[in-house]
């Protein structure tokens, strides 16, 4: 059976995933819509997405995928192109109290006390190979970035990221943790035959 899927309506992206359960707070307020559209065949079992294509607010994608939930965890294993990743407007503030318009002086107040909820992640394990033309993040701009990202055991990883930076050859490692009472965050950085000048001007701005 193959069917053809999309969303006629387009939702606005942030209020689309903090339906899902997720408390989504971005630094960008207004990140416009989620859109998506493509193929899906199969069974309730194993089921193939394909000649997907979409956005996810600012950032466009296709790809592809399969779902297996022949297990006692679903696995979903798939591949996707993206444009640009400006993932300092997708990612949570970290600013201390600026959205409100105090002033974040204080470095204790920029981390919640709150408990975070790291149980969705242990519903379903995935890994996807990404590539994009750039990947932005404060003064930041990775080219041709590739990684894989993992999720296994409520273990989020990034495995293999590779790219261009300040001119060099970057590769990150990156892994989170959700399986301990204290979620746990490591991240290995090394970079290679970079321009220091460069480096200077971009973050310089």
């Amino acid at each position: 059976i193959r069917r053809l899927i999309g969303n006629a309506h387009p939702p606005d992206t942030i209020e689309f995933v903090r339906g899902v359960g997720v408390a989504y707070q971005p630094s960008d307020q207004k990140l416009g819509t989620l859109a998506l559209k493509g193929n899906v065949s199969g069974s309730a079992v194993r089921m193939a997405f394909q000649d997907i294509s979409g956005s996810f607010g600012p950032m466009s994608f296709t790809g592809s995928a399969t779902l297996d939930q022949s297990g006692k965890i679903p696995r979903l294993v798939g591949m996707a192109n993206a444009g640009d990743i400006p993932l300092d407007r997708l990612m949570s503030r970290s600013d201390g109290g600026l959205a409100n318009g105090t002033q974040g002086t204080d470095p204790r107040k920029r981390w919640s006390r709150e408990q975070i909820d790291t149980s969705a992640l242990k519903q379903l394990d995935a890994e996807i190979a990404v590539s994009a033309t750039s990947l932005t993040t404060k003064a930041y701009r990775f080219q041709s970035p590739k990684f894989n990202l993992v999720l296994e055991g409520g273990n989020l990883g990034i495995r293999d990221l590779t790219g261009k930076l300040f001119g060099g050859d970057v590769a990150i490692a990156a892994a989170y943790s959700g399986s301990d009472k204290v979620p746990g965050l490591t991240l290995d950085v090394s970079i290679s035959n970079a321009s220091l000048e460069q480096a200077l001007k971009q973050v310089a701005g």
